[in-house]
């Protein structure tokens, strides 16, 4: 399988303005086969055959999968490239 790995925050969406809070830090991986968060405090399993709707933001990118009702946002260096590569892992399946 084929390995990406890029350091990354997850956050949430919060009503102040137009910023995010981090509610964790830690790396974001992406394999052939799923995208792993791994951070301080938790870890996320996104696995691409669940793989509904990928947003791509200049900064960030989030997920919506198919089993989860809370959608994964991460903060990213260049979210266009890191949607990229998740896209074409995605369509290998």
């Amino acid at each position: 399988g084929v390995t990406f790995r890029t350091g990354a925050f997850r956050a949430r969406s919060v009503v102040i303005g137009t910023s995010l809070l981090e509610a964790d830090g830690g790396t974001l991986t992406i394999t052939s086969l799923r995208t792993v968060f791994s951070g301080q405090r938790k870890t996320l399993d996104l696995p691409h055959a669940k793989l509904v709707n990928l947003n791509v933001y200049n900064d960030g990118i989030s997920f919506n999968m198919s089993n989860r009702q809370t959608v994964p946002l991460f903060r990213v260096h260049n979210g266009q490239v890191v949607g990229a590569i998740i896209n074409a892992a995605a369509a290998r399946l």
